[in-house]
């Protein structure tokens, strides 16, 4: 299930709304670095950000949780000699 359809860019309020997290956490992860976004503001003014379905994609890819490695199982082999003096 896409959060968003093909062609159309979400603002930072419409996306918290759908993620269920605040507007400023929406801000943080843009000015961060971690999602982004679009600035459609006029130079000078306040930015405009504009989110669309590929990065956003992308963002839930980069935070998905993913199961931990398995740990290396320690196997008995052969005893080997070490020779410190030859």
């Amino acid at each position: 299930m896409s959060l968003i359809s093909d062609g159309e860019l979400l603002t930072p309020p419409q996306l918290a709304k759908r993620l269920h997290v605040s507007h400023s956490t929406v801000l943080s992860w843009i000015r961060a670095g971690d999602l982004p976004a679009i600035n459609y503001g006029i130079r000078g003014k306040l930015p405009r950000w504009r989110i669309d379905k590929k990065t956003l994609e992308d963002f839930h890819e980069r935070r998905r949780a993913k199961p931990p490695e398995p740990p290396e199982r320690r196997r008995r082999g052969k005893k080997t000699e070490t020779k410190f003096f030859e």
